[in-house]
């Protein structure tokens, strides 16, 4: 209700969409809403040559290598409950959109203090507006020297569970 409209205002783009329910039903649902705001899409599991402007991913295990193709990625759950990890989109170098129902996640509370390219790597969004504004900003299309700095944010926090470990050894 949120992204997708934003999407529709957006000429132009080719979008990814990996929603957490793949059943069925919800993938045609999704088909439907899409072809009603605009936009043609097809689901990933038809193989061949990605035409339409929305690619469904309908099989589970690929985000990690989609998210090396994109240059701005949303995570779900923060527009209803709570947001699902940032972490992959961020390590392939990903800006990150999330939603107001975010709290719960550290990684989305800390990389939105976190600066790539005078922008910070995850950035809140309140409605379907704002994302057009970043999309129109074209932050999203920030290329490879965004990617390079985020991913090397991301690189910083390494090691945190030896560093715990260390901690808990000297007390």
């Amino acid at each position: 209700d949120v992204l997708l409209p934003a999407w529709s205002q957006t000429p132009g783009w080719k979008w990814i969409l990996a929603p957490h329910e793949m059943n069925e039903r919800r993938i045609e649902a999704l088909g439907k809403r899409l072809q009603e705001l605009g936009l043609t899409s097809q689901r990933f599991s038809a193989g061949g040559s990605w035409n339409s402007s929305v690619l469904i991913i309908d099989q589970i295990g690929l985000l990690a290598e989609l998210y090396t193709w994109g240059h701005l990625a949303f995570v779900g759950g923060s527009f209803r409950k709570q947001v699902h990890s940032v972490m992959e989109p961020l390590a392939a170098g990903l800006r990150v959109l999330v939603g107001p129902h975010h709290l719960n996640n550290r990684e989305a509370l800390a990389f939105q203090k976190e600066m790539a390219l005078g922008q910070p790597a995850v950035l809140v969004v309140q409605n379907s507006s704002q994302i057009q504004e970043i999309l129109k900003n074209s932050l999203g299309d920030s290329g490879d020297s965004v990617k390079k700095e985020i991913q090397e944010l991301v690189s910083a926090k390494r090691g945190a569970t030896k560093k715990v470990i260390d901690w808990t050894k000297n007390l």
